[in-house]
């Protein structure tokens, strides 16, 4: 993250990085190119992020969408029954993405305070 911290050192503390490097596993990259290539497809004009309801959620949509340098347009499906009923009352009720801004945010700060990879 920082050259500077291969040797640790006591005058570098705390070591706080800016950005927490984000990167493809090998296991995964074959089915993450794939989902690079949809959304970034041409006759795909928005994305709608229908991840699991929760900032765990969240965060793993906003880690993928941001590797994919994908730059459209994004609603919110917000359900928590995966009964058809809700699941048509859900697409009827899409949210701007950026309604859920906070929600990422503790998803990110949550994820850099206990280490945890998603």
């Amino acid at each position: 993250m920082n050259p500077d911290w291969k040797r640790w050192r006591r005058e570098l503390l705390p070591m706080l990085p800016r950005q927490w490097p984000v990167s493809v596993l090998d296991n995964t990259k074959d089915q993450f190119e794939i989902v690079r290539d949809v959304l970034n497809d041409q006759e795909v004009e928005q994305v709608i992020c229908a991840t699991d309801a929760g900032r765990e959620g969240e965060l793993i949509f906003r880690l993928i969408y941001d590797a994919a340098r994908c730059r459209k347009p994004v609603r919110r499906l917000w359900i928590s029954s995966l009964t058809e009923s809700a699941i048509k009352d859900g697409f009827k009720k899409l949210r701007p993405s950026r309604d859920f801004d906070p929600l990422a945010a503790a998803a990110h700060g949550a994820a850099e305070r206990t280490g945890s990879s998603v």
